[in-house]
Parts: C-alpha cells; structure tokens; sequence
C-alpha cells in the first residue's frame, strides 16, 4: 500500500500546504467525510422549501466556512432531514445539517416560513461558531492516536484518502466529532465553549444578521419552558445559558447599533502554518 511507504508526513506532504498538512486541513477532510456520511445514512426533507430556508438564514447571518483561515471562503452546503429530534450541527468541511424537528420545534406550523426566524438563527449561529471558533479543532488536537494514521493517509492520497477506510478509524473520526449515531446532532462541547458559542453566535445573529438580539432569548427561554436540555447535568443549564445571554445582550445592542458593522470577536482557528506534527519515524529506518 502506498501509506506504507510513507514513513513521516514530511515525505508525502499535501500539494500547497508545504511539508505536511496543516491541523486544518485534517479537519476540514474528516469533517466532510463525517457530514457526507450522516447525510447518506439519513431521509431528506421532501420539502425543498426547508432547505432554503436554512441556507437563507446561514447567508444571512454571514458566517462563511474557511473566512478566518487564510484560505478562499466556501458556502455552507445546507441540508435539512427528516428526523423528529430537534438537532442542528454543523461539521467542519463545510456541511450543515438540520432535522425537521429542529425546524418544527422552532417555527411551529409555519415552517418553513417560519415567523420565529431570529430564533433560528439564533440555533444556527450557535452551530456555525463551533467551526470557525476552533471548537473541533481543540477535540481534535487532543486525539494524537488518531492523527498519525489520518495524516499518512491524507498526506499518501488526497483525493482518496477515505476509499477502504479502516473501521476502527472511521470510529475514531465519529468520536472526535462527537457525531452520535442515529441523530443529527452530535454530543455537546465543554461548558466553557458552549456559553462561547452562545455569545458568540448572538453578535452573528444579530450584528450581522440584523435580527433582533431578543430573539435568542426568547429561544432559551422557550427551551427551559420545555424542560430545558438532556445535557444540562454535564454542561451548562439552560437557565445558566439565559442568563449568560442577558449580559451579553447589553454588550451586543451597544456594539450592534454603531455604524451596523460586524463586531464579532476573532475566531481562535488553527493558521495554514499550524502545521500537524511529523509522526515519529521507527527506529532502524
């Protein structure tokens, strides 16, 4: 096999991206790779009308894939499927995923008009600074078993890095991701990032989106009447969540109402530099 013959990332390095693919530009190829997969295992929505909404949204509040990495920025490939649970993620890549759930529990029966949609991108602004605040990057740095043989195979043969993938590192790319089998979603960030992610996706919604910042309190708030999040005991509570987003509110309005421009804080992102290290050479070669 030709991974075989590559003994350090350094010998096989990536077109364009120097010696050895960068962190980023492992993410980006299992994240694709994870949201072309769920997205096969799952039903679209038969409503081409829900799809169009979403990406509406995502337009609209103007986070792009691949803007804070140096590199040429990239739409979001918006997909919604047909699944009662009310999920919502984006993966790195690119790719997005809704379920009608989400959609229904968040526009009710006018979706996909949709009367609440400042509560919607309130839920997609959320998702979407995962990517670009470096969310999964930092699971991923943490996975050094699992970036040895990704980083050979990526390095050997871009284009085809995933063919005849070995099971155990098609696992290993799902648990970094946190992607849960049998739902959109995948499993929740540390506490800290979620809150950021709250705060961070509010100026997105708002600053850039133009809704209104109340909005997304008023979506936590419905939350909670519903009886608020099943990971609420490892992570932060709804009730937390709100009230981390009213201080942020006051921040978001000052900020949002001087020259209608967008006052997102930078991204925290791996740069093209950033560079995965070389994996260590066995001994006697």
């Amino acid at each position: 096999m030709a991974t075989a013959l590559c003994l350090s990332a350094g010998a096989c390095g990536l077109p364009g991206t120097g010696s050895r693919p960068s962190y980023d530009d492992v993410l980006d190829k299992i994240g694709a790779w994870a949201f072309q997969t769920k997205l096969a295992m799952s039903t679209e929505s038969k409503d081409p009308k829900d799809a169009e909404l979403v990406a509406q949204v995502v337009k609209r509040i103007g986070a792009v894939d691949g803007a804070d990495k140096g590199k040429q920025a990239q739409p979001w490939n918006v997909h919604v499927v047909d699944d009662e649970g009310e999920d919502a993620v984006a993966f790195p890549g690119g790719g997005v995923l809704v379920s009608t759930g989400m959609l229904r529990s968040v526009c009710g029966e006018s979706s996909p008009s949709c009367d609440r949609e400042g509560q919607l991108a309130t839920v997609l602004g959320h998702e979407l600074v995962h990517v670009i605040d470096g969310h999964y990057l930092d699971r991923l740095k943490k996975r050094t078993d699992l970036l040895q043989p990704l980083v050979l195979a990526i390095a050997a043969n871009p284009a085809t890095w995933d063919k005849d993938l070995d099971p155990k590192i098609k696992a290993g790319i799902f648990s970094t991701l946190g992607v849960t089998v049998g739902t959109v979603g995948v499993v929740p960030f540390a506490r800290d990032q979620e809150m950021r992610a709250d705060g961070h996706g509010l100026h997105l919604m708002a600053c850039d989106g133009g809704y209104e910042p109340e909005d997304a309190l008023n979506y936590m708030r419905s939350r909670i009447e519903r009886g608020g999040s099943a990971w609420s005991m490892m992570h932060p509570s709804d009730e937390q969540r709100l009230q981390a987003l009213e201080k942020e509110l006051r921040v978001v309005e000052t900020k949002c109402s001087t020259s209608g421009e967008s006052r997102v804080a930078q991204p925290h992102a791996a740069t093209p530099a950033e560079e995965v290290p070389s994996p260590a050479r066995p001994e006697g070669t």
